[in-house]
């Protein structure tokens, strides 16, 4: 079940084993995992990576958002954006002072085969959930 799974996966990422499979290629990935038919049960199996990943990538310090357009939606065949943690392990300052910041190839892990960039904004209040969307100037608004 989730548990088994989620230690498979923490298992492979602490080894920096790439896993054999990718989300453009559904057909494989439910071979793997036949019981993750939901979107749902896909965040409870990352729920339980993400703490056991947390003892070796620290703590949880933010959320990405994937698929965020609607040709990256297709291409991992979902039907909306997913959600990914960011680890304080991978997360850099960007306070000038902090600048440059030198990255060693070895610390990124030997499955890496690309350096994604994410912007980060910290929020100065919160955005609570709610029935309709937060328009894009409440949301500009909330930062910090």
């Amino acid at each position: 079940g989730i548990k088994k799974d989620a230690q498979f996966i923490t298992n492979a990422r602490v080894q920096r084993k790439r896993l054999q499979w990718t989300a453009s290629d559904p057909k494989q990935s439910c071979e793997k995992f036949p019981h993750i038919v939901s979107p749902d049960i896909a965040y409870d199996l990352q729920d339980a990576t993400i703490c056991g990943l947390q003892n070796f990538l620290g703590k949880v310090v933010g959320w990405k958002v994937g698929a965020s357009n609607e040709k990256a939606i297709q291409a991992f065949h979902l039907n909306e954006p997913f959600r990914g943690p960011l680890f304080s392990k991978y997360v850099y300052s960007s306070n000038i002072a902090d600048a440059p910041i030198t990255l060693h190839w070895d610390d990124l892990g030997s499955a890496l085969v690309a350096v994604e960039i994410e912007f980060c904004f910290r929020l100065g209040k919160s955005l609570p959930p709610r029935d309709q969307p937060y328009s894009e100037d409440e949301v500009w608004d909330a930062v910090s």
